[in-house]
Parts: C-alpha cells; structure tokens; sequence
C-alpha cells in the first residue's frame, strides 16, 4: 500500500470513528410482562422552577405566602398514565405524598410533553430549618399505601418492570429569602 493511499484509508477509518463517536449507544428499556417495553416518563429539568436546587426562603413568610414549585415532564407513550407525586422532607417512616397528580397527555396526540401540576411549598407551615420538595415520576408506581412487604420507600416503589424519576429541591430559611 502506496503512502497516499495509507493515509486515505487511515482518513477514512478517522472519520468513521469520530462519526461513531457521536453516536449514543441503545439503552436498555425496562420491560413487563410479555416482554412489553415501557419507556418512563422523564422530568426536564431544564424547565423546572425554581430553577436553582437552592431555595432560600424568609424565616418570617406570611402564613399565606408560599414557594411555586412546576416543570415539564416528557413520556413518548401518550396513551400512560403517568402519575406525579410531591413529598416534603419524605422518610420511610414519614412516607405521606403532601400532593398526587395524573397530567393528562396533549389533546392533539402528538405533543409528549405534560406540564406537572403547580405544588405550594408554605414556608410559615414547617419550623425554620433546611427541608426537602421532592417530585417523583412514575408510569407504573404502586397503588397509594399497597407498596410490597418490606418496601424501602413506600409511596415511591415502581412495580417491577416501570422506574421513577426524582428531582429535588433544598429549602433554605435565611434573611434575605423571598416569600410569595
């Protein structure tokens, strides 16, 4: 092989493999019974809001002021349910969802993405102190309070074959927060 030649072949090679670069690999998609694919519904967090994971908030809040918490989540299946819920500080042991929610898919069909309904963060309700809003996504959660015996984060457990999705928010009370 003439020099030119070689270095051609190498070129073409190069470019294949920086255009194979870009190229995600495929994913795993979870499956249920009968082998079905579920694809989850996925929060973007590009349009949550807040929009910084740090929410300072005044230590003196009016008993009716509160934290608007929204954003967007996408699911390419417009025929699931797909099921929102809100914790606060949420533990094991503490597993209540302070708000429940089944965004309806677009009317026309083809939009994937559901706006998650608004939740209210009320300051003046919780003791001053760092406290956690969470939203978890599921298309396949467990019935409210029927998670399996011996669940780790009840009001949260996907039934096998389905995933949540989490994003968190940290309420800090500081002088200078806002109240709404």
């Amino acid at each position: 092989m003439t020099g030119a030649r070689r270095r051609s072949a190498f070129a073409i090679w190069g470019s294949l493999a920086a255009a194979l670069a870009g190229c995600p690999l495929p994913q795993p998609v979870p499956t249920v019974e009968g082998d079905v694919s579920v694809t989850p519904p996925r929060i973007l967090t590009e349009t949550v809001v807040p929009a910084d994971g740090v929410v300072r908030v005044a230590p003196d809040c009016a008993p009716e002021a509160f934290v608007p918490f929204s954003g967007t989540l996408d699911d390419p299946d417009l025929d699931d349910a797909v099921e929102v819920r809100w914790f606060v500080d949420y533990s094991p042991g503490m597993p209540g969802v302070q708000q429940n929610d089944f965004p309806a898919a677009s009317p026309d069909g083809t939009d994937t993405r559901r706006a998650l309904p608004d939740f209210r963060f009320f300051p003046a309700r919780y003791a001053p102190g760092p406290h956690v809003v969470e939203v978890v996504v599921s298309n396949g959660f467990y019935s409210l309070g029927r998670d399996p015996p011996g669940s780790l984060q009840p009001n949260r457990t996907p039934q096998p074959g389905y995933e949540t999705q989490v994003f968190r928010w940290l309420i800090v009370y500081e002088a200078g927060g806002r109240c709404r």
